[in-house]
């Protein structure tokens, strides 16, 4: 490590680091960058307001998984049943308004389920876990990619319907 920190420092032009060695981090780097959300920017700070904005960010995901848990599940299921119930034949009104609850419902599973999976991806950058943790964020992160094309599959179809 030593070698490389006094490579570094002496190299004259730009390097890019990326790196979990935070020693190396502080003994060589002038700026840091943050690459979140598919982009890239600057972040204004060293690394200890860097673990510092990450521990408040898990603790902000943690919050809003915790008030999007409270609210009743939806099942993928409950939503994609379109049927009438036997007996009645619904208008074209009521059929509307069941398309309009139905698509809120969607809404709201998938706006739940984005924030639980930014918080997984969260806890995925964290510092190291135990790798059956890992394993086991990586599994749900990829349950909850999966029900959230399902659901959006279902919510374009809901939606062509409507307009139809």
């Amino acid at each position: 490590r030593e070698a490389l920190s006094m490579a570094l420092n002496e190299f004259e032009g730009t390097v890019m680091l990326v790196s979990h060695d935070r020693a190396l981090l502080r003994a060589v780097c002038d700026e840091f960058w943050m690459v979140s959300r598919g982009g890239v920017a600057p972040f204004d700070g060293d690394l200890d307001d860097y673990q510092r904005y990450l521990l408040d960010e898990a603790k902000r995901q943690r919050e809003r998984v915790k008030i999007a848990s409270t609210k009743p599940p939806v099942t993928t299921s409950a939503v994609r049943s379109h049927q009438p119930t036997l007996g009645a034949k619904p208008t074209s009104a009521q059929h509307i308004s069941k398309n309009k609850k139905d698509l809120q419902t969607i809404e709201t599973r998938l706006a739940a389920l984005q924030e639980e999976g930014s918080v997984l991806e969260t806890q995925l950058l964290a510092p190291a876990a135990a790798l059956t943790e890992l394993a086991n964020l990586g599994t749900r992160l990829k349950h909850i990619q999966e029900e959230v094309r399902t659901l959006e599959d279902q919510w374009l179809a809901l939606s062509a319907e409507m307009e139809g």
